[in-house]
C-alpha cells in the first residue's frame, strides 16, 4: 500500500490496479485521489480502473466529474472517461447526472459539449432499459442524427416480444 502513493505516476496506477484486482478495502480511497487529483493522467486513469473494476464506490466521484462546471471548455476531457466507467459500472443513479449533462447548453464550446452528449449516448447500452428510457426520448427530439439514430434503435430493442412497436 504504501507504494500506492509513490511519486512515479506507473507505479502508483499499478498499485491501485493490483489493490483493486484483490478487492482490496482501500482502493477506492486511491480511487477518490486520482479522480480529484491535479493531474490529468491520474484522473483519466481513475475514471478507467472505476469502469474497469466496476467500483460502486467511485460512483459519487464520477458524477462529481460530471457535474463540474466547465467555464473554460477544458472539462471535456475528463467527463467522457467519467461518462464511460459510469457506463461500464451501469448503476441508474448516474442517469438523472447524465441527463442534466445532456440537456446543459452554452455560448461557447459547443463541440465538446456535443461530443460529450454523443458519448452519453453510445454508452447507455449498459443501463437497464427502463432507467435510460427518460434519456432516449430527449434523443428521439435531438437534432443530432447520430443521436438521434441511437434512441431509435435502443427503444426499439428495448420493446418486449409482446408489446406493441409504435412506428
Amino acid at each position: 500500500r504504501p507504494l500506492a502513493k509513490d511519486k512515479n505516476k506507473k507505479i502508483t496506477i499499478e498499485v491501485v490496479r493490483t489493490l483493486l484486482h484483490f478487492g482490496d478495502h482501500d482502493s477506492p480511497h486511491y480511487l477518490r485521489t486520482f479522480l480529484m487529483s491535479d493531474d490529468s493522467e491520474l484522473r483519466e486513469q481513475g475514471a478507467v480502473l472505476s469502469g474497469n473494476y466496476k467500483v460502486r464506490h467511485a460512483i459519487p466521484f464520477l458524477i462529481e466529474v460530471l457535474e463540474k462546471k466547465d467555464i473554460y471548455g477544458s472539462e471535456s476531457h475528463d467527463k467522457i472517461p467519467a461518462i464511460r466507467a459510469l457506463a461500464k459500472i451501469g448503476d441508474p443513479q448516474a442517469i438523472e447526472p447524465l441527463k442534466k449533462l445532456f440537456k446543459s447548453k452554452g455560448l461557447f464550446f459547443s463541440s465538446a459539449r456535443n461530443e460529450l452528449k454523443l458519448e452519453i449516448f453510445k454508452n447507455l447500452i449498459y443501463y437497464p432499459a427502463h432507467a435510460i428510457k427518460p434519456l432516449l426520448e430527449l434523443g428521439l427530439a435531438s437534432g443530432d442524427k447520430e443521436i438521434k439514430a441511437i434512441s431509435e434503435r435502443l427503444l426499439k430493442e428495448s420493446k418486449t416480444p409482446g408489446e406493441k412497436q409504435s412506428e
